[in-house]
């Protein structure tokens, strides 16, 4: 039964086996039919030729005698025409080397408008556009821009390079007498770029006085508006600013009951891992350095800009010999890991208090010691 199967698959095989090799041979038989008729077809060419070489004999020329006169050896002198003379005569001074240096077309800069209003005491900023910034797939452009006389950040839109247009306004309070005061004022614009995880590099800097932009615009006394170009330093370190995110936090002090509230509203711009599951802020009251209390706040989702809305009340009549002036409070937010036994990883800190090594951090505590009501500040984090 098994037999009957196979039998006619061997002759099959056979048969195409056979067949393949007729063709192949018949192939191979034409292929040597075409190179014999290409042969015969050179010869007949090759035939021809001499037949005509034959009919058209070779005329020699008659034979001259040649003067072997030394002078012939002689190699001859060059003299160039006025034409050539003219060409070639330059002065290599007139041309240096080329310069190594980056081409002035291809140097980042920025463009923006200064403006004062008498009325609301505020230089008006307005940031229009900037050129040859960096132009990545995976990052947008971000300027924050801030002064050296207050604590205030402002932060543009994240924009996609290389040739940005913001057309945003800024205000910052101003009296018109800190314009010409020593030291002077100084105005300074950060260039981030930001990646997919909203991650903060730092690009590049700008950084002048107000007075010497205005003056060098012809904006000085403070009238009239100009369009100012500036070039930015670029500059892997950027001071003033951190690049961990920031939290605005609102702070009173009752003195009668010697209470402190301080109500963390929101953060913003955290710098996030993928391994980040929760955030939570931790607060520490010290006084001289030694921890008093620790409270904590409820756990919210992981979110480049999250809203927490919690206040946290000290009171320091619960601790002796407290004062004032040597208590420090500590922000700090921490992130919770999605894997097990992991340690919260620490994203920044905001120190307030006398004893800050902050500007704005000493600033807002002193402030709050004299106001009759809540501060609310932008605060950057930071490592220290």
């Amino acid at each position: 039964m098994g037999g009957s199967w196979y039998l006619p698959l061997g002759i099959m095989g056979i048969v195409f086996l056979l067949i393949d090799i007729i063709i192949a041979v018949v192939f191979c038989l034409y292929l040597i039919a075409k190179k014999k008729k290409e042969k015969k077809k050179n010869e007949d060419l090759e035939m021809e030729r001499l037949l005509k070489i034959k009919s058209n004999p070779l005329q020699i020329p008659p034979t001259v005698s040649v003067d072997y006169s030394p002078d012939i050896f002689q190699i001859p002198q060059f003299s160039p025409s006025k034409n050539t003379s003219k060409r070639w005569n330059f002065d290599i001074d007139k041309y240096p080397k080329k310069r190594r240096e980056r081409p002035l077309s291809n140097i980042p800069r920025l463009c923006f408008e200064l403006s004062y209003n008498f009325r609301s005491v505020e230089l008006n900023i307005n940031l229009f556009s900037a050129k040859n910034l960096p132009n990545n797939w995976n990052e947008q452009v971000m300027i924050s821009i801030l002064m050296s006389h207050c604590s205030k950040i402002y932060h543009t839109s994240r924009v996609d390079g290389p040739n940005p247009i913001f057309d945003e306004d800024f205000q910052f309070p101003l009296e018109s007498v800190q314009i010409s005061s020593d030291p002077p004022v100084m105005l300074k614009f950060n260039i981030w770029t930001v990646d997919r995880y909203s991650r903060k590099h730092p690009f590049g800097y700008l950084e002048s006085s107000i007075e010497d932009i205005l003056t060098s615009n012809g904006l000085s006394p403070i009238k009239g508006k100009a369009q100012v170009w500036r070039n930015i330093l670029m500059s892997e370190s950027l001071t003033d600013e951190s690049i961990l995110g920031e939290l605005f936090l609102s702070l009173a002090y009752l003195q009668g009951a010697q209470r402190i509230s301080i109500i963390l509203v929101k953060a913003k711009q955290l710098v996030l891992r993928s391994t980040d599951k929760d955030l939570q802020a931790i607060i520490t009251l010290l006084h001289r350095g030694v921890v008093k209390k620790t409270v904590t706040s409820n756990f919210v989702s992981v979110a480049t800009d999250p809203e927490f809305n919690e206040e946290f009340i000290f009171q320091l009549a619960e601790f002796d010999d407290v004062s004032i002036d040597r208590v420090t409070i500590n922000v700090e937010i921490t992130c919770r890991q999605t894997k097990r036994f992991i340690k919260n990883r620490v994203l920044g800190q905001v120190i307030l208090g006398n004893s800050s090594s902050k500007r704005k951090g000493r600033e807002h505590w002193t402030n709050m010691l004299t106001a009759q009501s809540s501060l609310t500040k932008w605060h950057a984090l930071s490592t220290d």
